[in-house]
């Protein structure tokens, strides 16, 4: 079985800057390293991996990316997303934020939730565990720029992003 991902801009049916095929390696710990190059693009985009096999269920498992440019290794921390990841039942404000955000969620009161917060570059700044339906978070040490808070209750990813002023 050959899975493919697919590199794609500003949304997951946005312009596509990139492709590359994985091959079965024949266990999920059993690792291989695929490269690609992406081009086309200017400017600042989100950079969305679209993946696709000849299976149902699960297509590959994917331990990290390493980007490059200029012959410069950058690595970055990325957090996956199921289309249709970004979810309304989950409020995220205020935004712009100034020493807090707050999070609402319609999830059950006692149910445990892993929290992470990246900068723009995909380094993980922040990871906690919630619990309830609101949250307040503490953004106040954050520099000013563009987060995204992912979060997972052992079923679902969700990605909502934010402003700290």
């Amino acid at each position: 079985m050959t899975s493919s991902i697919k590199l794609r801009i500003d949304a997951a049916g946005g312009t596509q800057i990139g492709s590359c095929n994985v091959g079965n390696t024949g266990g999920w710990q059993n690792w291989t390293t695929v490269n690609t190059s992406a081009g086309g693009a200017t400017g600042v985009h989100d950079l969305y991996l679209v993946f696709s096999g000849t299976t149902s269920g699960y297509l590959l498992n994917l331990n990290h990316f390493v980007f490059t440019s200029g012959g410069s290794r950058v690595d970055v921390t990325t957090g996956a997303e199921p289309l249709g990841g970004n979810d309304d039942r989950i409020r995220l404000y205020p935004s712009p934020a100034d020493e807090e955000i707050i999070l609402e969620t319609g999830g059950h009161p006692d149910e445990n939730v892993r929290l992470a917060i990246f900068d723009n570059l995909g380094r993980q700044v922040m990871e906690a565990r919630i619990k309830g339906n609101k949250s307040r978070v503490n953004v106040g040490g954050f520099s000013p720029g563009v987060y995204t808070i992912r979060w997972y209750n052992g079923q679902n990813i969700i990605t909502k992003k934010f402003l700290k002023k």
